[in-house]
Order: C-alpha cells, then structure tokens, then sequence
C-alpha cells in the first residue's frame, strides 16, 4: 500500500505537474477568507439570531414547520488589485428545516436552518498541462427572509442570511491525476453573512418551490483579496401543520 502511494505520488508530482498544481493551490488558498473573527463570537451570533426568531415565532399563533432541500450553483466573485480571478459555478446542494410564520394578511416570515455547501472552480494551464481544481465549502447557515404574499401561492421576498464555515475541501485534477485536501480553516474567515432574494410558489397544499439568489457581502479571504460568495440555489420545501 505504501509503495501504491509513492507510485501514485511520482507520477503525479512530475515537474510540470508539479509546477502546475502548486500554481492552482496557491491561487487557491490565496483566495479563501479575511477578517478573523474566533469561533465564539461566531456562535453568539448565530445564538442571538435563533433567540431573536424563537421569541418571535413562538407569540404567534399562524406557524408551520417543514424540511426543505435543494441544489445550489455556487460561486465566488475574488478580485484584486491586479485584476479578478475567472472562476466557475459548481453544483452543491443545501438541506435542513424551515418554517413560515403569518406576520400579516400579505406577510411571511420564513426563517431556515440549513447545512448549505458553497464554493467555486477555477482552471489554469502551466507547460502545456491544464489543472482544474474545486473548492467545497461547507457551512450552518441561517436565512431569515420575509415574504410578501402575491396571490394565495405566490410569494416574493428577502432579507438577510448568516453562516458559519464548518468544513472544506480542495480538489486538484491534471493529467488524468487527481489530489484532494482539507483546507485550513485558519486562514478563513469563518463567517459569510449577506441577502438573499427568494420567489416561492405553492403548487400543491404543503408543498412549495422556491428560488433563491444569495449575495454575500463578507470578505471571506484573509489574504488581501476580496472574495464574496455568490449562490443560486432551487429547493423544495415540504410543510407540517396549520394551513
């Protein structure tokens, strides 16, 4: 087994393979997350919210509580002072719970819990040889929006979101060789907060498709650039409770 792994581990690591993912790694872990905030301060944050939402929800008589799940196309806008860095949408998914509160006749409050992976791809070539490498992010994330209702099953709203980096990996492919590795959360700041803007349509009683447009506005890289998340996400959502 050893000896598979060094075998594994020449062939990949010829020189301009070598050279070729040193180069993407590095634009990798250069683009991953700024203004360090420790983890304590995280979960108070994310304690305040869910109080905040629990306090409110629980005076209210007009609630139903689901499970929703989806897929998300994930990105991230990096940009620096030479220039931004092409990167490409991957397919992630999110799922978790949800639940709607009647504030008004006309307004919903829809505040979620979900695990949602976030994260992008970028390519580059070096001595004839093309790299491709992924950057999976993994967060809790917490979105509370609210809902304007249209018609009994449309609705259309937003507001703001909050999630805390749990997990990552960096997957690197050239030459038919592939390498994966955890990133270093250190280097990461590891809350992303910003809004969201979501459409919901009801298509039978108790089930709803929503669309939702996430625009983060934490600068998540720690290295100087300025790299925010960007995620489409399409989900499904399943109620319980009073109609």
């Amino acid at each position: 087994m050893i000896l598979g792994i060094n075998r594994y581990y020449f062939s990949f690591m010829s020189l301009s393979i070598m050279l070729d993912y040193v180069i993407l790694t590095s634009q990798l872990r250069t683009y991953l997350i700024s203004n360090h905030i420790n983890q304590f301060t995280m979960k108070k944050v994310l304690l305040s919210i869910l109080t905040f939402v629990t306090i409110s929800f629980a005076s209210e008589a007009q609630t139903r509580f689901g499970v929703k799940a989806g897929g998300n196309l994930a990105n991230m806008a990096v940009a620096s002072t030479t220039g931004t860095l092409d990167t490409k949408s991957i397919l992630a998914f999110h799922v978790g719970g949800t639940m709607e509160m009647d504030l008004s006749e006309s307004l919903l409050l829809q505040p979620s819990l979900l695990y949602a992976q976030k994260g992008f791809g970028v390519s580059g070539s070096a001595f004839g040889i093309t790299s491709e490498t992924t950057a999976r992010f993994n967060y809790i994330e917490l979105p509370v929006n609210v809902m304007y209702r249209v018609t009994d099953f449309l609705t259309v709203g937003g507001g703001p979101y909050a999630a805390y980096l749990l997990s990552g990996k960096a997957k690197s492919t050239a030459a038919g060789q592939s390498m994966e590795d955890d990133l270093d959360l250190t280097k990461s700041n590891r809350l992303d907060a910003g809004l969201n803007l979501n459409v919901g349509y009801e298509v039978i009683p108790s089930l709803v498709i929503n669309l939702n447009y996430s625009y983060g506005l934490t600068n998540i890289d720690k290295g100087g650039e300025t790299s925010k998340n960007r995620v489409l996400g399409l989900s499904i959502s399943k109620f319980f409770g009073q109609e």
